[in-house]
């Protein structure tokens, strides 16, 4: 199944510090560093999209008219406009399309019902509401329980509403199901020590280096060892040189994930008390990847943190809601920007969405707590 670029690349994501990293591969999918570096290569992706764009519509045309000049069963009808609904990035009305369909498909078997689904889910990763993706992507597994895409998602999903121990399950089978792919191994043991299992946690690193697979992975085995010992200073050295060892060598594995490896070197240097360095590294990455919405939002929780820029974190993090109206963690964001810009009556409102949306989340619950602090002072 063809998946829109923003669900692509989901589910390899880590435990979240402030910054609510993906993690490695997280949930945003990426476009090539080339790609987004080179004006010629946005051009070309701006070309394609703008054509893309109009095929779609035309499509949806054409579903409109078959469905009105021939016998047409409704549920298809309906199945045909979300669908394409969802290659378009609207993905409110290809839900509203594809529950259309289910009200009307009555018994189509179980291939129909998995495959609505699996848009609805696919839709709802679109509009960054991981907890109604969740459910979907569940019911999903009712029909293919061994469906590793979809693993996946509700591995990452899980991680995302903080069900640490629901996550751990999915990405240990994942790493059953994908034994030669370390990165599920790397993933269990973030998890294992944000659940206090440390020894666990350890052992399925030193796991990672029995699979040979290359020093930039070596190095980042062992940035993540320190930073369990909580060796701050050996886990960013060590953090660094995995960066310029897949960058060098364009680590297949390591390369398409140096964006998320630059947030958690932030998250290192945060930790350390580096708030440069902090800065730096995430306008880099952001001056490299122009289009990753996750590093924006990170950045602008960095400068909204440290009362840096107000006015571009908020303008940042508007454009991330644009993209994903629906993310908490970017909803939260930018209720903390507006709490640090003095607009809290506003920053309020704003936090309550996001704990409708992500009730589990500490880092919302004790920006919600600090905002009623000021307005009951």
């Amino acid at each position: 199944m063809l998946v829109h670029d923003e669900c692509v690349g989901t589910s390899r994501k880590m435990t979240r510090s402030k910054y609510r990293n993906r993690g490695l591969g997280g949930g945003a999918g990426y476009r090539s560093f080339v790609q987004a570096a080179s004006p010629c290569g946005r051009w070309l992706e701006q070309m394609f999209y703008l054509y893309r764009q109009i095929f779609l519509h035309l499509k949806l045309l054409w579903y409109h008219i078959v469905f009105y000049s021939f016998p047409t069963l409704e549920e298809s009808y309906y199945t045909n406009l979300g669908i394409t609904y969802f290659e378009l990035g609207q993905y409110e009305k290809a839900i509203a399309k594809i529950k259309k369909s289910e009200d009307c498909s009555g018994d189509q078997g179980n291939a129909f019902a998995a495959y609505n689904v699996y848009y609805i889910g696919c839709s709802y990763l679109g509009l960054g509401n991981h907890r109604q993706a969740l459910k979907a992507f569940d019911a999903y597994l009712a029909f293919d329980p061994e469906n590793f895409e979809i693993i996946e998602f509700v591995g990452w999903c899980n991680l995302l509403l903080y069900q640490h121990e629901a996550a751990l399950k999915n990405y240990l089978r994942l790493a059953k199901l994908e034994p030669a792919n370390p990165i599920y191994i790397i993933e269990s043991a973030r998890i294992l020590f944000e659940l206090n299992k440390k020894n666990e946690a350890r052992k399925q690193l030193d796991s990672v280096k029995k699979l040979n697979y290359g020093s930039a992975l070596d190095l980042l085995v062992d940035s993540l060892k320190y930073r369990f010992k909580n060796e701050l200073d050996n886990a960013i050295l060590f953090m660094e040189r995995a960066l310029a060892e897949a960058t060098l060598n364009k680590d297949e594995l390591l390369y398409s994930q140096l964006g998320d490896l630059c947030i958690i070197l932030s998250e290192y240097k945060k930790e350390r008390g580096d708030l440069e360095g902090t800065i730096i590294v995430l306008e880099n990455l952001c001056k490299i990847i122009p289009y990753d919405y996750w590093a924006i939002n990170c950045l602008a929780f960095e400068y909204a943190d440290q009362n840096l820029k107000l006015e571009k974190a908020l303008g940042q993090i508007n454009r991330c809601l644009k993209y994903q109206p629906e993310n908490s963690f970017f909803i939260d964001t930018k209720g903390w920007i507006l709490f640090k810009m003095g607009r809290v009556k506003e920053a309020k409102k704003i936090l309550e969405k996001s704990l409708e949306l992500n009730p589990n989340d500490k880092e919302t619950l004790a920006h919600y707590r600090e905002v009623k602090e000021q307005l009951n002072f």
